[in-house]
């Protein structure tokens, strides 16, 4: 189906092996720009000048579902700013005034997950699975229950689960770590001869694409992409060179400017 991107004023791209066509426009001051889920031809993002949520079918180049909202106002925070903030199969979760909320693409349906809660509080979301804001601030929980307690893992505010939700990478330390999700065991994969390392997306249940950088992790800092697998426990060159942070932006929208 091809992918999806956005450039630096905000428009939002299809990308096939055809064409490359404008589908919408994103200008989201927190979150992803951008959420799509490991599964499934869905993509999703906030229309700012619009104040709607925008879903769109990659597999039928068309646009599914436009969900409109209050403005926001031009001093909002983290506890009412509208922000797009992951997709799993056919249910995107954005935050809204009502806190964060799941809606179901297939039946046009919203449904609140965590009332009140803040844009932090959800890291992602994979087969049914949310990684979110343990109680501590300090830690991530991993559980289907919005208001479970556990299990947790060691991160904080960033956290990426593979899509089976076995594993899940979170920002632990300086570099990003692997854990297992049940356990809370580190599994991350060696990338020896990098200084920092940070995971772009997940491959399947146990393989993820990286970039390596050899020293520091700020901006222009050029860097390598790595393909890295939990159970062989090590990460592979799959290009060298490939770019420095600040001008990469993966397929997924999310831009790696910063570290």
């Amino acid at each position: 189906n091809g992918f999806v991107f956005t450039q630096k004023d905000g428009s939002v791209f299809l990308a096939t092996g055809d064409s490359v066509d404008a589908i919408g426009q994103t200008n989201q001051p927190y979150g992803a720009l951008l959420a799509a889920g490991d599964n499934g031809p869905y993509v999703t993002w906030f229309d700012t000048d619009a104040s709607t949520f925008k879903v769109y079918d990659t597999a039928a180049h068309s646009e599914v579902a436009s969900v409109k909202q209050p403005n926001q106002g031009k001093d909002a925070g983290e506890f009412d700013l509208l922000a797009v903030l992951a997709l799993d199969g056919s249910t995107a979760y954005w935050h809204t005034a009502d806190g964060v909320v799941g809606y179901d693409v297939d039946n046009d349906r919203t449904e609140v997950v965590k009332a009140g809660a803040s844009t932090q509080w959800l890291g992602d979301v994979a087969n049914g699975t949310l990684a979110r804001m343990s109680f501590d601030d300090q830690s991530m929980t991993i559980s289907p229950d919005p208001d479970a307690r556990g299990p947790i893992v060691a991160g904080y505010g960033h956290a990426t689960l593979s899509p089976d939700a076995r594993y899940v990478a979170t920002d632990a330390q300086d570099s990003e770590q692997v854990f297992e999700a049940a356990t809370g065991k580190d599994v991350t994969p060696a990338a020896d001869g990098y200084s920092f390392t940070a995971g772009i997306q997940w491959s399947d249940d146990d393989s993820y694409t990286a970039v390596g950088i050899k020293q520091g992790n700020g901006e222009g800092e050029p860097f390598d992409v790595l393909t890295c697998s939990v159970s062989s426990g090590d990460c592979l060159l799959a290009e060298k060179d490939a770019g420095s942070i600040g001008d990469f932006q993966a397929p997924i929208g999310e831009t790696l400017a910063g570290g």
